[in-house]
């Protein structure tokens, strides 16, 4: 199937990429929440959900639009009109930004956060327009290294300052001269391809029916985006204005714990936006949806797996990882793994979505998700803090994957579900967890129990899969393939 070659290649580097980045983050969050207060790691989250909400706004969607009209412009004759339209949003983009950041240093007189704001973004609005356009040039091995090679940067200088100034600021710092590295690697890159594919590179201005393709497209993903956003954090923001910085950190320990079930499904969606808009111009709707299937699969099992595997050791993972002062942080997470499962889920509807076309449907559903978590945050944590915030956020991700599977099945992806197959993948579950509970108990060292509970159930839940035949051995072999 054509397509297919490059699709395992992308995915293949997309999820080494973000396999690099959960390792990083894995390594680097337990040591920076023991050398900042809980107090200040609720600063330095709450800080971020600013920054990242501005970057948003500001760049209007463009990362997105980049890697989406790529692989349609590049071998065009319309190149170089599409790399200097491109060009010109992103000059607008910090023109928006200087003007943010003035206003917000007459209104706070916080020099130093406002420079934190202002070369952060800065530096970031030109890394992800950059990686974006090697990702949809299907250079996902250069976008990718240097996606983890970032973040590696990111928190090795985080930690750094942290040291120093055991504050959010250090951090905040420490974040933003990881920035500069990546900023130079991507641009040498970005020199260098243009002048292999005989770019014009002194090309300027702007073509107005490229103008506007980019905008549409970035007008939906912004508003999309911001709406994520609202979802992913407004619970924390909630919790800030009802309690403090402190039931913030605990939070944000749950949320990054859940989130990380996250990386393989946002591997699986990155890599097939390129492939599926390439499908997708050819009119091979057959091809997509059995790509598309495919994913869902392959998603729900990983997912299966590793929220299995952390609800029998959460009580022992959230200890040796994050340390006692996080220990409120287990019954928010255990709510949120039921979320999390379902919207990691979408993750292989979302490709498909958005070359259809439909990427109003998915702002009606993210606007109604996060209406729907405002409210029940609203309601919730007042009375039960931060497990109503968990709550809350849980019952809007379930939401989402209902809607998006009823909007995928109406434009015919179909999926064949036989009652036999559910009670197969019930006794999965079941055996599973009798299995890993069973095995955890026998070792007493919490870290030793952690890795071979993990070996084991990786081992087991293979065996299970196949001897339930929930997938084939052709499947498995194309599981770890990908």
């Amino acid at each position: 199937m054509k397509g297919s070659k490059s699709l395992i290649s992308a995915l293949k580097y997309v999820f080494l990429g973000n396999m690099g980045q959960v390792l990083i983050s894995l390594l680097a969050t337990p040591i920076i929440v023991r050398l900042v207060t809980p107090s200040e790691f609720g600063l330095y989250s709450t800080t971020l959900v600013v920054i990242n909400t501005l970057f948003i706004i500001i760049n209007f969607g463009q990362a997105d639009a980049i890697r989406r009209f790529t692989p349609k412009y590049i071998n065009s004759n319309d190149k170089e009109k599409y790399i200097a339209t491109s060009s010109y949003i992103s000059n607008l983009s910090i023109v928006l930004l200087f003007i943010t950041c003035t206003i917000y240093f007459l209104y706070t007189k916080d020099l130093l956060l406002t420079l934190i704001i202002f070369i952060y973004l800065l530096l970031y609005i030109s890394i992800s327009n950059n990686s974006s356009f090697l990702f949809g040039m299907h250079m996902q091995k250069k976008s990718e290294t240097v996606r983890v090679l970032m973040l590696f940067l990111q928190y090795s200088f985080a930690v750094f300052f942290a040291l120093i100034f055991s504050n959010a600021s250090g951090l905040l710092i420490g974040f933003v001269f990881g920035l500069i590295i990546p900023f130079i690697v991507l641009w040498i890159n970005i020199k260098n391809v243009k002048e292999s594919i005989g770019l014009n590179q002194s090309a300027k201005g702007f073509h107005k029916d490229i103008l506007k393709e980019l905008l549409f497209f970035g007008r939906f993903i912004v508003i999309g985006t911001l709406f994520a956003q609202l979802l992913y954090n407004a619970d924390i923001l909630l919790i800030k204005y009802f309690s403090n910085y402190e039931a913030v950190a605990i939070y944000k320990a749950a949320i990054i714990v859940s989130q990380l079930l996250w990386m393989v499904p946002k591997a699986f969606q990155s890599a097939l936006i390129p492939n599926i808009a390439e499908l997708w111009e050819e009119n091979k709707h057959q091809d997509i949806f059995d790509i598309t299937l495919r994913s869902v699969k392959f998603i729900f099992l990983f997912m299966l797996l590793c929220s299995i595997g952390l609800y029998v050791l959460i009580d022992d993972f959230v200890l040796l990882y994050f340390g006692k002062d996080y220990i409120e942080a287990i019954n928010p997470l255990k709510i949120l793994l039921i979320g999390t499962v379902c919207y990691g889920l979408t993750r292989a509807f979302d490709p498909l979505i958005q070359v259809s076309g439909k990427l109003n449907q998915i702002l009606y559903c993210s606007g109604a998700a996060v209406l729907i978590n405002l409210v029940l945050n609203l309601l919730f944590i007042p009375k039960f803090g931060i497990e109503g915030a968990a709550i809350g956020t849980s019952i809007s991700y379930i939401f989402i994957f209902i809607f998006k599977y009823i909007l995928v099945q109406k434009m015919g992806l179909y999926f064949k579900i036989r009652f036999g197959t559910i009670l197969k993948y019930l006794l999965l579950i079941i055996i599973f967890i009798f299995l890993l509970s069973i095995f955890q108990e026998l070792i007493e060292n919490v870290l030793m129990k952690i890795i071979l509970t993990a070996i084991f159930g990786l081992l087991s839940f293979i065996v299970l899969l196949l001897s339930l035949k929930l997938v084939s051995k052709k499947e498995l072999k194309l599981m770890f393939k990908y």
